[in-house]
């Protein structure tokens, strides 16, 4: 087979590396990576083939640069790893065609929907599937906070909030009465989400008022990442892990699981929003025992290394879909401990 122009963004995304690392071991092709990112620091670019820098995705300048690297380096495949590029190159993707680059993404409306928390689940509620959809409010001003924290179970059970639509856990936190004791803060890490309901609700009062949050209950279960490979919504691949270890977001010990009633949910949401290619959902299981939605993302997931470790490698396996090429369905190593570990790369000054 000829060799294969892929371009991988977002090289500085905590699966960047490993995700590239991924697609140059394929064996049946030469598969030539391009990477960009913002930042030159961005341990992804040092593992391709070639790599760019170039402004974030919501910058206006963003796209007729990524047409201009596309046609210069006839890219065939271009597979975002970041949402902040994805509602632009959606919006974009038959002028990426026109120089010959098909960009791995679902439609625009799909993604602008997925993209966000509160509109997700509007959208799912609509459609029936109000089961799978935590109990949340959406609120604006500092009442609307205290009574959403009220009606969700404040002071008695904690509660979750975060912007509606956010990416790495940025402005999450977990409201709780009170620490039992000074202990608990003394072994804790600067990084635990974990605040106090009554400071939260006063520093929202003088400094937030207007800004919108997502207020939902708090879900006490085990919390799963179900990876999938779709077109037109129909799920071709699909394999759940448990995160069974989270640093800042990001898991760090994964477990491959073959839970069915996250597979028969997520192919349920799949066909509804006719996802494409590859997209990760979060789940975590509540007070009844039964898993309720975090979150969509309608892109590769930077722990999808854990579910390429188990015999399914979806990036590769989106490229050959958006190529026309028939797929050879993988068998799952179900029960695979995936561990994430520091690696490091070093330069004597970065150059292209």
């Amino acid at each position: 087979m000829n060799i294969i122009n892929v371009l991988v963004t977002a090289a500085g995304a905590p699966g960047g590396p490993c995700i590239i690392k991924a697609l140059k071991s394929i064996k049946e092709r030469k598969l030539r990576i391009v990477a960009t990112d913002i930042r030159y620091d961005a341990a992804g670019l040092y593992i391709a083939d070639k790599y760019y820098i170039v402004p974030r995705g919501d910058d206006p300048k963003y796209v007729d640069l990524m047409l201009r690297i596309c046609n210069k380096e006839r890219i065939r495949v271009l597979l975002p790893l970041s949402s902040i590029e994805l509602p632009a190159l959606s919006k974009n993707a038959d002028r990426f065609l026109e120089v010959g680059t098909r960009v791995l993404t679902s439609n625009y409306e799909s993604i602008k929907i997925s993209l966000s928390k509160y509109l997700t689940y509007e959208f799912l509620k609509k459609h029936g599937m109000d089961y799978v959809i935590p109990n949340y409010r959406l609120v604006r001003s500092y009442q609307e906070l205290k009574l959403a924290m009220e009606e969700l179970g404040y002071p008695e059970r904690p509660v979750v909030v975060k912007p509606p639509a956010s990416k790495g856990q940025r402005g999450f936190r977990i409201l709780i009465s009170s620490y039992r004791d000074f202990k608990e803060i003394y072994e804790s890490k600067p990084t635990d989400p974990y605040i106090n309901g009554e400071f939260f609700l006063n520093l929202y009062k003088h400094s937030g008022e207007g800004m919108e949050l997502l207020v939902m209950e708090y879900l006490p279960g085990k919390e799963f990442t179900v990876d999938a490979l779709c077109m037109d919504g129909k799920t071709l691949v699909i394999v759940p892990r448990e995160r069974v270890k989270i640093a800042q977001g990001i898991s760090v010990i994964a477990k491959i699981i073959k839970n069915d009633e996250l597979i028969e949910v997520t192919k349920k949401i799949n066909e509804l929003f006719r996802f494409n290619y590859v997209i990760n959902a979060q789940f975590k299981y509540g007070y009844d025992g039964k898993p309720k939605l975090l979150e969509i993302n309608p892109r590769v997931a930077g722990t999808v290394c854990a579910t390429i470790e188990a015999g399914a490698n979806l990036p590769y396996l989106a490229i050959k879909l958006a190529l026309g090429e028939d797929l050879d369905l993988p068998k799952i190593k179900w029960g695979t401990l995936f561990i994430r570990y520091w690696d490091h790369i070093v330069l004597d000054s970065p150059t292209n």
